[in-house]
């Protein structure tokens, strides 16, 4: 299979699991952050939170199984700067949920710290539809590069 590209990056196989890695961490990340509405907020709004938040999680675990089963049919790269690019990409992952997560325990004011559990969980979500984005990317280069594919959703 000829080198194709998707949303001004090369498609292949570690980059799509990438992605659906990337949503299944976007779903438990955007729970977890939405729990925090529950520290000092009301507990009508805060299981609201949750609630609203939980949908997305499903949303982004639906889609990253539909894209793991959907990688096998790409291509897997070789060479140092694939592997040299992976590792960039995990390590800002890394580094992104780290300082959410200690910018969030160093706050001591409880109403403050609901309030940026709340303010991250919309962080996430919104890298999360994001990823959408780009699994539908996916998927659509690939139904075009195979006809017999089922349609990208």
């Amino acid at each position: 299979m000829a080198e194709t590209t998707v949303m001004n990056g090369a498609l292949s196989r570690p980059g799509a699991r990438f992605v659906a890695i990337g949503l299944f961490l976007m779903a438990f990340f955007t729970v977890l952050w939405a729990t925090w509405s529950f520290y000092d907020l009301p507990v009508v709004f805060g299981a609201g939170v949750v609630v609203i938040f939980g949908a997305f999680a499903v949303v982004f675990v639906v889609n990253s199984v539909q894209l793991i089963r959907s990688a096998s049919r790409l291509p897997s790269p070789a060479g140092d700067e694939s592997q040299r690019r992976g590792r960039a990409l995990q390590l800002g992952f890394g580094i992104t949920f780290a300082s959410e997560g200690v910018v969030i325990q160093t706050i001591d004011a409880p109403l403050v710290a609901s309030l940026v559990g709340v303010a991250t969980a919309c962080g996430t979500a919104a890298y999360g539809v994001y990823m959408l984005r780009v699994k539908r990317a996916i998927l659509a280069t690939l139904a075009e590069s195979d006809p017999g594919a089922a349609p990208a959703r």
